[in-house]
Order: structure tokens, then sequence, then C-alpha cells
């Protein structure tokens, strides 16, 4: 069974600390100059993610959900519109945008920056589809 940390029961604690493992400079190399700006992107993704949603706008063609899943957004949450769909739409479009970054991209830090952004977001609000069955539909709650 993999560990999870108390304060985001749906992460594994082993994804949390590689994550944080690489928002750090190697010892000697990141100055707090240099951390305190990976902090500020990690800020300025956030609300740029938050206004992506607030507008209704995507990161790509919400059509890929249903290609990777096998339902589309609106059949997997049984609801068509409203601030949840708009967050819904952003963040899974952000997440397959993510996905398809080249296995080199891993190594930069803007890659940990979105990396972090995405599980922060995932943390609060998503489960992986792959990984978790909805059993509850939310408009009837």
């Amino acid at each position: 069974m993999t560990e999870r940390a108390a304060t985001f029961p749906d992460i594994p604690l082993e994804e949390q600390r590689e994550i944080e493992q690489a928002l750090r400079f190697p010892e000697g190399t990141a100055s707090e100059v240099q951390q305190a700006l990976v902090e500020e992107c990690i800020e300025a993704v956030t609300r740029l993610f938050f206004r992506v949603a607030e507008r209704g706008e995507t990161f790509g063609d919400v059509g890929r959900v249903r290609e990777r899943f096998g339902k589309t957004l609106e059949e997997n949450y049984g609801l068509s519109t409203g601030p949840f769909m708009d967050l819904a739409r952003a963040y899974w479009t952000y997440t397959l945008e993510f996905a398809d970054l080249q296995p080199s991209a891993t190594q930069m830090v803007f890659y940990h920056v979105i990396k972090t952004v995405e599980t922060n977001i995932r943390s609060y609000s998503f489960r992986h589809p792959a990984k978790t069955r909805f059993r509850w539909n939310i408009a009837s709650i």
C-alpha cells in the first residue's frame, strides 16, 4: 500500500516528495532568490489556471478527454454547464497538455512548476479517472 500524506490524502507521499525534491536546486547551487522565483512561478501559473477556468476557456481540445478516458466530462460528472464544469474542462485539458510534454522536459525547472500546479489542483478537486471510479453524481448533491 502506498503511504499517503495527511494533508493531501489523494496524492501518494512519494509523489509529493519527488515534486518537492525536483523543485529544489541541487544543494549549494540555488540562491534564496532562485528559490523565491520558483515559488512565484508556481503562484503565477496557478493564477493563470484559475483565470482560464473562470473565463470558461481550456488549455486544449476538450474532445481529447473522451479519447483518453472513454467518456466526456459531461458523461462523467452528469453536468454540462456551471463553474464546476468550467474548472473540470480547464483541469483535464491542462493535465492532458502537460502529459504531452517530452520526457526531456522533466529535467527543466518549469516542468516541475506546472507539475506542482497540476498536483495541487488535483489534490483539492479531482481524482484521476483511471485510478478512481466516480460513484456519485455531483448534480445529486
